[in-house]
């Protein structure tokens, strides 16, 4: 694929991120008080720091501004923090 088919498919995958988001928020709207959390993973290098950072200004182009990225750079490697998809 080149590289600008690339950045095009890239860019309408955030878009529609966005919107996404904006919905399940406006459908959020009738009760405030509840937080939603939007989720990115994938392998390092994928692009999940882009995207979130491009997902967040879009998010605040539209007037969603209150919005935060929490990162989890190096939280398989803390003990303290053990994920198992365990049931």
């Amino acid at each position: 694929m080149p590289a600008e088919s690339k950045v095009d498919a890239l860019r309408a995958a955030i878009l529609d991120v966005a919107k996404r988001t904006e919905n399940l928020l406006s459908r959020q709207a009738t009760n405030p008080g509840h937080r939603m959390l939007v989720a990115l993973a994938g392998v390092p290098g994928a692009g999940k720091s882009t995207v979130s950072d491009a997902l967040v200004s879009e998010l605040a182009a539209r007037g969603i501004k209150d919005v935060a990225v929490v990162p989890m750079v190096g939280a398989n490697r803390n003990p303290r923090c053990h994920i198992s998809d365990e049931h």
